[in-house]
């Protein structure tokens, strides 16, 4: 079994007077067992107004990949999305929060099992 390989957001970039970090692939599993939803890639979502999920998977069953935010510093999370489940699926959001991590989640197969998550966000313009 390999590890969930994670990355953080992304470096923020300005164009049009727009401020956007990404398409930035944030996880990537090959043969991972995410049976136990993974809930280690977290980030803070404060001054942005809008993310953009996507994933991408082969073979895994069972898949459910969504956002959740908290209020509270991490101690309890609440679902932003319903969870993603078909390959090419995507979502955008506001999180209107100050902390927003991803729950990524899925079955191994017999086949090769791979499952790559994205994410784009933009914020406020200072």
């Amino acid at each position: 079994m390999a590890a969930l390989i994670t990355a953080a957001l992304g470096q923020w970039k300005k164009n049009f007077g727009v401020v956007y970090a990404g398409p930035t692939k944030v996880a990537d599993a090959s043969e991972t067992d995410l049976s136990t939803p993974d809930t280690s890639i977290a980030f803070d979502a404060v001054g942005i107004r809008r993310l953009t999920l996507q994933i991408i998977f082969a073979n895994y069953t069972g898949v459910a990949v969504k956002l959740q935010r908290s209020l509270d510093g991490g101690t309890t999370w609440d679902d932003l999305t319903t969870a993603l489940s078909t390959t090419g699926d995507s979502v955008d959001v506001s999180p209107e929060g100050p902390r927003v991590r991803l729950s990524i989640a899925g079955t191994l197969s017999a086949g090769a099992d791979t499952m790559t998550v994205y994410l784009y966000a933009e914020r406020q313009a200072v």
